[in-house]
Formats: structure tokens, sequence, C-alpha cells
């Protein structure tokens, strides 16, 4: 598989799987749920990135770079240390979210 490949297909399951965290939660978030809603195969997702707790680290990732308060807020919540390290005002807006 070649690079630009790789890399789109990783972005894709990387924004499957970042939705997929936002509607059924990012703490139980498996690799074998991510191949499921992306489409492709578990060992697809270990390739990419390695264990459950690295497709984990990602998607919180890309929720910060992405705006996903919602998944933000969960990462808060068990103290995940990408979700800690996002920008104040983020985190905030993530909080806002429990007094609505």
């Amino acid at each position: 598989m070649n690079e630009r490949r790789r890399n789109n297909r990783r972005a894709l399951i990387l924004a499957a799987a970042a939705e997929l965290a936002e509607e059924t939660g990012f703490i139980g978030l498996t690799r074998a749920d991510a191949a499921e809603a992306t489409g492709v195969s578990k060992a697809s997702i270990s390739f990419h990135f390695g264990s459950a707790e690295g497709l984990r680290c990602e998607v919180m990732r890309y929720a910060v770079d992405n705006g996903l308060l919602r998944v933000l807020l969960q990462g808060l919540a068990v103290g995940n240390t990408i979700a800690e390290k996002a920008p104040l005002e983020m985190r905030r807006r993530a909080r806002d979210l429990l007094a609505v």
C-alpha cells in the first residue's frame, strides 16, 4: 500500500472512530468497533494504531484538533493526558456541556 493510500485509510478510520466515540463513548472504544464502523479489518486497525489504547490516543488527538467537545469531555472525565493538554477554552466549553 502506498503512503498516500495508507494515510487516507488512517484518516478515514480516525474520523469514523471519533464519530463512534461521540455516539457510543470514548472509553469503551475498541479496535473491533472501529473496524466495523469503517468497514476494514481489525488487523488494519492494529496496523495503523497498534493497541486499543493507541487507537483511543489518536482519537483523542483527532477530537482536540477538530473540536469534538463530547469526546474531549469524556477524556477529561477519565484524566486522559491528551484531553488535559487541550487548550483551556476548549476544555471549558467541553465542561459547559454538563450544564446543558
